[in-house]
């Protein structure tokens, strides 16, 4: 069972002295722009309490959330399931729930028109986007991790045709499109590849070929796609070529969740965005997917009756850790983002759709929100920016975390990821991959929250509000430099992660100690600032149990809070405090908030 640790709301204040050196700094790390001024096809209304969350719309579904007193700032994500055959513009453009998502006048968007599912038929997906391109709530269509299923049909092209010297077109792609069974297309069909297939070699051949893919699928969808990576992060590309907004899935299966949340924040902020996460709950040991119903929306008619998913098990006591979907879900609201989404979130919230009695999952859900409604929205504290060189077009997370020793899985690394891997060991604190530990998804290190990424095209006026900018290339380094931050090329070796952590520790407006993961936000329009602690290590998860090391707890020490300070979540860790700092010791995959309240009357 979770530990529910944050008790009443907000604790007794822990009444300190201000330290002088920290308005030096405090004025140092000045607020960054959160959500820039949107433009009108952009969502017309901010969420007012914290992070959106986006529920599956079904209506018997909507009823369970709110007995459970579960809706408050809400939207819808309307469910489009590859495992029905049925074209796009005959399922959609009259279903009376896209009508009712319309008329409610919150956020939505379809998931999804491709990736991590059989691909099936677009037919009539222009008449559809035709419909929406109006409407400012509406999020997009979902384009399901874009990057890796052009990665794989790619593969598939090669292994069912090309290998077998059998030549790419209509007539022999047509036995593998419209299939809900192994072997199938994820990405596209004929199509959609038929124009821009090409023998592959290089890792320039290879982003091209997806950045050409992404150009296809958005002319069919009149530039409203809604661009969603886990293994890959092409969010800048994808603002660049005419995204409507950008999404992160994280879970379990992608390590390294801050540099996911880096990479969507940094292009949203670059393009004026705002960006929202994918929570997908797989993962575990054995591997597999929660599903506590016994049933899926994902099937036609709910049905599952092998209980799996393209040969992997769904079960109810599979899947990630709750203590992962708890500090992804706080990681996610104090990293700014506006929407939270869930790829297996009506399957997981109750036990059965009758009586709704609340699982674990939901229960996770239910202490969010009774946490986090109470303050406004969150503007993050980001004092650095990683800068991808000229020539990167995206970010393989799998290579920095040695989950993969190829670039996309089967070419040779450029020199950016072979430093920007270094980087990740030595400023992040990456942990190995394993079955059923959590502890590479978001890692134990003070600096997690601390980047975003840019682009190499990023305007001098955006790089300005950073107070460090770190590049990975001595020439960019040298041209690109804007004055005002401090800049440092990384190069790899030993002594360029001291520095940057000495410089980190500088500009950043709070001083953190200890091996746990740290974000920190401003409340909106206030002298406030939400510091989150988590301690990621320490959680295995095995099918129907949730094990914590007792040995794996934490201390952790922070220093220079000025004014007040209250314990949002996570009191009864803090073990001292005093005139100089506030110590606290976290058990294993526990959350910690305190809320700094400046007071200028001292």
């Amino acid at each position: 069972m979770l530990r529910r640790a944050y008790g009443r709301a907000v604790s007794r204040s822990l009444r300190r002295p201000r330290p002088a050196v920290f308005l030096a700094v405090f004025a140092l790390a000045g607020p960054l722009p959160g959500q820039a001024v949107l433009p009108a096809s952009q969502p017309s209304a901010s969420p007012s309490r914290g992070m959106l969350l986006l529920y599956h719309d079904d209506p018997a579904f909507i009823e369970g959330l709110r007995r459970h007193d579960l809706l408050h700032d809400y939207g819808f994500r309307l469910h489009n399931t590859g495992l029905v055959r049925q074209p796009f513009g005959k399922r959609w453009l009259a279903s009376p729930r896209l009508e009712e998502a319309r008329r409610s006048g919150r956020w939505y968007y379809i998931d999804r028109i491709s990736g991590g599912m059989p691909y099936q038929s677009l037919d009539g997906v222009e008449a559809v986007a035709e419909k929406l391109r109006d409407d400012p709530n509406f999020l997009g269509f979902q384009f399901h991790e874009w990057v890796n299923a052009a990665n794989h049909d790619y593969r598939r092209i090669q292994e069912l045709l090309i290998d077998k010297g059998l030549p790419f077109d209509q007539k022999h792609c047509a036995p593998y499109e419209g299939r809900t069974e192994s072997p199938f297309f994820g990405g596209g069909d004929f199509s959609i590849y038929g124009d821009i297939y090409r023998p592959i070699h290089t890792q320039k051949e290879f982003e091209q070929f997806v950045l050409d893919y992404f150009r296809r699928m958005s002319e069919r969808t009149a530039g409203q796609l809604m661009a969603v990576n886990g293994y890959y992060q092409f969010y800048h590309a994808a603002l660049r070529l005419g995204a409507k907004n950008v999404m992160a899935e994280i879970g379990n299966q992608v390590p390294l969740t801050a540099v996911q949340i880096a990479c969507v924040r940094g292009a949203a902020r670059q393009y004026g965005k705002p960006f929202g996460v994918y929570y997908e709950p797989w993962g575990g040991s054995p591997f597999g997917c929660p599903c506590a119903t016994g049933w899926s929306p994902w099937y036609p008619d709910g049905g599952n009756p092998d209980s799996k998913v393209m040969g992997h098990s769904i079960r109810p006591g599979l899947g990630s850790s709750r203590s992962l979907q708890r500090r992804l879900m706080y990681y996610a609201w104090l990293s700014g983002a506006s929407w939270w989404s869930e790829e297996w979130g009506p399957e997981n919230y109750f036990s059965d759709w009758k009586d709704y009695p609340l699982t674990n999952y939901g229960r996770v859900t239910k202490e969010f929100l009774e946490v986090t409604r109470r303050l406004g929205r969150l503007e993050p504290v980001v004092p650095a920016a990683i800068i991808l060189p000229p020539e990167t077009a995206g970010v393989d997370v799998r290579f920095l975390a040695r989950q993969k020793q190829q670039l996309y899985e089967w070419l040779p690394a450029d020199v950016f990821h072979v430093r920007m891997r270094h980087f990740a060991e030595r400023v992040l604190a990456v942990r190995p991959y394993k079955y059923g530990n959590d502890d590479f998804n978001l890692s134990p290190s003070p600096w997690i929250g601390s980047f975003d990424v840019l682009s190499a095209d990023a305007p001098a006026s955006l790089r300005k509000r950073y107070h460090l900018l770190v590049y990975f290339d001595e020439k960019q380094t040298m041209t690109s430099a804007t004055s005002g931050p401090r800049v440092m090329t990384y190069t790899g070796g030993y002594e360029d992660a001291g520095r940057c952590i000495e410089v980190l520790k500088a500009v950043t407006p709070i001083g953190i100690e200890g091996e746990v993961g740290c974000c920190v936000a401003r409340v909106a329009s206030s002298a406030t600032l939400v510091v989150g602690l988590f301690n990621n290590l320490g959680i295995t998860k095995k099918e129907g149990s949730e094990t914590a090391d007792p040995k794996a707890a934490r201390p952790a020490t922070i220093r220079g809070l000025a004014g007040e300070v209250d314990a949002l979540l996570g009191k009864s860790f803090v073990v001292r405090q005093d005139a100089d700092a506030i110590e606290l010791l976290l058990p294993a995959g526990e959350v910690a908030i305190l809320l700094v309240t400046d007071r200028p009357n001292r």
